[in-house]
């Protein structure tokens, strides 16, 4: 047959051809000498070579190749496929010297070529003239392990080092610390985070380039103890095993008493102090990159936990309390990186907390160990560890394990041995971790390195180890682990045992002579139903059968497929465990069997594809997709599947065709089948053979309700006028009611505005108000907070003012203090004025701890003309919250305006009053003032037949102040002296100016003479000190004339004409004078000037 091209196609593939052509032309071939060297002639040019691939690790992004002596370095994507041994092509432009290809493509030519010979070099600092080159470098094992997620060595030759890492090599392979070794890889360089250049770096891809010239010791501490003083007889790089104190300072060192040697760590971890055992690499000078650990110094005491079983049979209350441990046991496993310790003694095993724990343990160590007692996840463990190593011992026998007899919680911690065939197995970290079967249970494997894992799988193996328990955080036990030192307690039992043959899905779990449970099965069939990603059905001739993968299952509906896995127990049929699948090609699906209500119950097509008519029931949804509720006549079943606006459109009573797997469900009483549903992966799987009835049952519904609604609205409309002829009624009467109400509310404003007028006391006009207030609010008690008037005090604090005439006088107790702190502090400025809520709830909680329920409340604040804080007006609603909230507010606001009013006007008339009887000069009471209190003095000392004392005081030199510095340092004077005479009587006598320099004091409760000197001498004293006004320092005296009760009179007028007349006969002795009325004047005492009372 001739094929004919359209011209247009065949111009496209001619352009095509030729640009395909034109790039190929542009990349000549040219040796790597020449692509590493980069003369300025060839740069930007395209090129292509061949060389073979010393090193790559797609991971990283790295690549060498070598070819003819010369080595370059590539960065290559991570799905490259490069292998070394592969000799590649490699296409790019040349760019600087040294640089890598731009634009660099690389494809595999051949595999498993041979590697070139390695370059010997013997001195490390000669590396850098090699990089990209394969070498050969000897050297000594400083320190061997896993780092940035490669194997690496340490390699040490004289005072020089060198860091390996490799490819692919198990940390088991790497050679023990000591070792004599050479090894073959590709020197680099090495850089900082920073990019700094650090030094040289080798790549080695594998184990085989590895050669151990001179093993070293399996165990370092195991080496001959070497004195401190023997060391300068040992060749430098020897590996030594020595003991002494380690000291804790700037520069550490070991000494033993006698001598001393400098040392350094291995792991950049806090030092170990104390005596230690210690292996390292002996430089000639210094004990470096060394391992500590310390020898035991720890002591059990009196009331310790020295047995693990005690600290096991802890419950959780007492474990918490971190009783003191003190134990000695066998490390059976330490992981450092994770801080995991196991330990076990002759009466049981537990877990230590080995975080911060700085020693080196390995497996068979005998330990001390004295910490503290917790509870644990699932066990008491031992938190807080001190650790001290006292000698290698043998590891405990181990407990032989079967998982559906032991006891768990028995076994937890111990050194045991198990026996299964491993299920899966997959790297994590730099560790490996296998599941096995064992018995009806799975148990997972943790090893604290990788292993070739992939040659395990379907291996029965017996593995000893640390049992573990995994729980969850309710301290439930969900499963077991087993911690594996290391590969050598990984034994695999019948490594001859190859993989069986595939079998027919009907023939699992049936009785053969045969038939092995333990090791997996391969099955061939077609992917019927693919309901989640990692779960599958698949049918052959036989049967169906679920498959559960441990990953994602990457196959289709139709795809013929053949799986290998383990077989478990399942809800009716068996179930694939751990499936991989082994080979796919695409497929069809089969035709499904159409089965019916009657023979899906009969549970022969248990995960099985069929095919079964029903009637839509009705459509739910759920987390997880959609389910159809499905009618075969008369008997209900589900179907499962995904979610699909195509299921919320179908009609209840549709006619549909589901395909999909057929699931039994069962009876666990009876073990008998209880039922069966459906499962299907697509909405293509639902047919609707024929749409339900419009009028269905939910419309019909809707019909009559819509009748029924026609019907009720127009008796509705009939009850609705009547209604609104009643409400307008009621309006009316509400208004007028209102109206009356607000008349009612104006009279007693009126009142509140005519008590303001004539000076009543604020209780009593707010007293009005509260009233007033409660019968415009229907239902509720109202109280008025005031703010503190000066005269009311509360545990010597003051105190608001409330007015609450409906509340009990205990509750207005418990409630001023709460008032009474939000007032003060919204005064006084300690504190913002608390939002409404807060107050009411403060005020609603005290309240109801005093037996009033309230059911809510209300507040507005109120501030004086001035904008300072007046008072609270609250109510308090009883029963239910007014219906009408904005006629409540606006009664609180002109309520609130009245408080403020009577606040000011109230605050007026008492400074008004005060100005009238006190001093404007010195605000000490005046004349008439001391007159009052002089006969209420007279009175009381009558009644009580009580002594007092009249005191008339008079400044000496005043007029002289007066006369040189001024009128105003006259004043000044004035109030300094009436402080401090102030300052020396008590509160309850009376101080009075009563005219120039002139003062009186009432001093009650005098009992003689002697006590009235006192205060005149008191009083004298206070005067003695300078006065400081103006920058100019001013001396002034006083005289002081004393007359006593009843002695030197019984009248207001006798007594102080009496004082006066002392006063002037003290005055006309000299200055600083006292002189009682019947006595003559003496010289005032200089008194202490603390003293201001009367005892």
């Amino acid at each position: 047959m001739r094929w004919t091209v359209p011209r247009r196609l065949a111009a496209s593939l001619a352009l095509l051809c030729v640009l395909a052509g034109c790039k190929h032309t542009q990349e000549r071939s040219a040796p790597l000498s020449e692509i590493v060297n980069a003369s300025q002639s060839v740069r930007g040019t395209r090129v292509q070579t061949t060389a073979v691939a010393t090193y790559s690790d797609p991971e990283w992004r790295v690549l060498f190749v070598q070819d003819h002596g010369v080595g370059m370095y590539l960065s290559v994507p991570s799905d490259s496929g490069v292998s070394a041994g592969d000799r590649v092509q490699i296409a790019g432009k040349i760019s600087a010297p040294g640089q890598q290809l731009e634009q660099s493509r690389v494809r595999v030519i051949s595999k498993n070529n041979p590697l070139p010979a390695p370059v010997l070099v013997n001195d490390y600092s000669q590396l850098p003239t090699f990089f990209s080159q394969f070498v050969e470098i000897s050297g000594i094992v400083r320190w061997a392990g896993t780092r940035n997620g490669r194997p690496m060595l340490e390699l040490a030759a004289g005072k020089n080092e060198l860091v390996v890492y490799f490819r692919q090599v198990l940390t088991q392979d790497l050679p023990a610390l000591g070792s004599e070794v050479t090894v073959a890889g590709v020197a680099a360089a090495d850089f900082d985070g920073t990019g700094q250049f650090r030094g040289p770096k080798i790549f080695s891809s594998s184990a085989q380039q590895i050669r151990i010239v001179k093993s070293g010791p399996v165990d370092p501490f195991s080496l001959p103890l070497k004195r401190l003083s023997e060391l300068k007889d040992v060749p430098a790089g020897t590996l030594v095993h020595v003991t002494g104190e380690i000291g804790t300072g700037t520069s550490p060192s070991v000494s033993d008493g006698a001598n001393a040697a400098p040392i350094s760590f291995a792991d950049s971890v806090p030092q170990v102090s104390g005596v230690s055992d210690i292996s390292g690499f002996w430089t000639g000078e210094v004990v470096k990159d060394a391992t500590a650990r310390p020898m035991s110094h720890l002591f059990a005491k009196n009331g310790d936990i020295v047995h693990l079983a005690e600290l096991k049979h802890l419950s959780v209350a007492a474990a918490s309390a971190q009783r003191r441990v003190s134990v000695r046991a066998v490390v059976t496993y330490v992981d450092r990186a994770w801080g995991v310790l196991f330990v076990q003694d002759e009466t049981a095993a537990a877990y230590v907390d080995f975080h911060n724990v700085d020693i080196h343990l390995q497996p068979g160590d005998l330990v001390d160990i004295s910490g503290v007692s917790g509870p644990g996840g699932y066990a008491p463990q031992i938190d807080q560890p001190q650790i001290g190593f006292v000698r290698r011992t043998r590891l405990p026998e181990p407990l032989e394990m079967n998982l559906s007899q032991e006891n768990m919680a028995e076994a937890d911690s111990k050194w045991c041995r198990i026996r299964g065939v491993v299920h899966t197995a997959r790297e994590q970290d730099g560790r490996t971790i296998l599941e096995i079967g064992a018995g009806a249970s799975d148990v997972s494997i943790q090893l604290p390195v990788p292993v070739h894992s992939e040659q395990l799988l379907d291996r029965e193996v017996a593995v000893t180890g640390v049992f573990g328990v995994l729980f969850n955080d309710r301290r439930q036990a969900i499963g077991h682990q087993i911690f594996v030192p290391s590969p050598q307690f990984l034994k695999v039992v019948d490594a001859g045992i190859g993989q069986s043959d595939p079998v027919t899905i009907v023939s699992l779990q049936r009785y053969g002579p045969n038939t092995d449970e333990r090791h997996s099965v391969a099955v061939s069939g077609t992917v019927v139903s693919k309901s989640a990603e990692s779960t599958v059905f698949i049918e052959d001739s036989t049967a169906g059968i679920q498959v559960r993968g441990t990953g994602p299952l990457k196959v289709s509906d139709g795809d013929r497929v053949s799986v290998r896995g383990f077989v478990t127990n399942g809800d009716y049929s068996p179930v694939l465990e751990h499936g991989m699948v082994i080979s796919r090609s695409l497929g069809k699906l089969p035709d499904p069997y159409p089965i019916t209500m009657k023979s899906a119950l009969d549970g022969h097509y248990d995960s099985e594809y069929v095919v079964m008519k029903a009637n839509l029931a009705a459509v739910r949804s759920s987390p997880d997709g959609a389910i159809l509720i499905l009618n075969d006549n008369g008997k209900l079943f589900e179907a499962f599947g995904p979610s699909s606006a195509k299921f919320n459109a179908l009609r209840p009573g549709s006619e549909l065709e589901i395909r999909g797997v057929c699931r039994i469900l069962v009876d666990r009483t009876r073990h008998s089948v209880a039922g069966f549903n459906l499962i299907f992966d697509s909405e293509r799987a639902i047919s609707v053979l024929q749409a339900g009835p419009w009028w269905d049952t939910r419309k019909i519904t809707w019909a009559l309700f819509a009748i029924v609604l026609v019907s009720a609205l127009a008796s509705l409309w009939i009850m609705l006028l009547r209604q609104k002829v009643e409400t307008k009624t009621g309006e009316l009467q509400s208004s007028v009611q209102a109206k009356r109400k607000a008349q009612r509310f104006d009279v007693a404003r009126n009142q509140v505005l005519e008590a303001i007028a004539r000076n009543a006391p604020p209780p009593e006009s707010m007293e009005h108000l509260a009233l007033a207030v409660q019968e415009q609010v229907e239902g509720s008690v109202c109280a008025i907070a005031m703010s503190p008037d000066g005269k009311s005090f509360l545990d010597g604090k003051p105190s608001a003012v409330l007015i609450a005439p409906n509340l009990s006088e205990d509750l207005q107790r418990q409630m001023l203090p709460v008032l009474s702190a939000v007032l003060m502090n919204a005064i006084e400025g300690a504190g913002p004025l608390q939002n409404d809520t807060d107050v009411m709830a403060s005020v609603l909680e005290t309240a109801g701890r005093a037996g009033m329920d309230f059911c809510d409340a209300d507040v507005v604040v109120a501030f004086s003309g001035g904008g300072e804080l007046a008072g609270l007006v609250m109510v308090f609603f009883q029963d239910t919250v007014p219906a009408d909230p904005d006629n409540v507010a606006r009664i609180l606001q002109s309520a609130s305006r009245l408080v403020s009013l009577a606040r000011d006007h109230w605050y007026m008339h008492e400074r008004l009053v005060f100005d009238a009887r006190h001093d404007a000069l010195t605000g000490l009471p005046n004349r008439t003032v001391a007159e009052d209190r002089l006969e209420q003095a007279l009175a009381r000392a009558h009644r009580r037949k009580q002594m007092f004392a009249i005191l008339c005081i008079d400044l000496d030199g005043f007029k002289a102040v007066n006369d040189n510095f001024g009128h105003h340092a006259g004043d000044e004077l004035l109030r300094v002296v009436s402080t401090r005479l102030r300052g020396r009587i008590r509160h309850s006598d009376t101080l009075a100016r009563i005219g120039g320099d002139e003062f009186l004091a009432i001093i009650e409760d005098c009992n003689g003479d002697a006590a009235a000197q006192s205060v005149g001498e008191s009083l004298v004293a206070s005067l003695q000190e300078p006065f400081n006004l103006e920058g100019k320092t001013i001396s002034v005296s006083g005289s002081i004339g004393i007359a006593m009760y009843p002695t030197d009179g019984k009248h207001a007028a006798e007594l102080k004409r009496n004082a006066d007349q002392a006063m002037y006969r003290a005055k006309a002795s000299g200055r600083g004078k006292i002189c009682f009325w019947s006595g003559e004047p003496v010289a005032a005492k200089k008194a202490n000037p603390a003293f201001s009372t009367l005892g």
